[in-house]
């Protein structure tokens, strides 16, 4: 049983996974989404952010601005971000 933060949760469940528990002996309860894991798909870092699904947040490894999609890896641990800007580039 893995109880905390939803970095935490998420992180704990994917180590977990990387060495052998299979998804039915895995439970748990996240008490805060306040801070979420992202996977840079620029710099490939997973960092701790504050924000959630659709937000705009700075990637702490390489600065730039990203945006946080729906995708959530269950072996990474971590929400998806890619360059909020890229739709703009000519």
């Amino acid at each position: 049983m893995v109880v905390g933060p939803q970095f935490d949760v998420l992180q704990t469940i994917a180590l977990a996974r990387t060495i052998g528990a299979l998804e039915n002996e895995v439970r748990s309860l996240v008490t805060s989404t306040i801070d979420l894991p992202v996977y840079c798909a620029h710099c490939r870092a997973t960092n701790r952010v504050m924000g959630g699904v659709g937000d705009v947040v700075t990637c702490p490894a390489c600065a730039r601005t990203l945006e946080i999609h729906a995708h959530l890896s269950s072996v990474r641990g971590s929400y998806l971000a890619s360059d909020a800007l890229a739709r703009e580039l000519p």
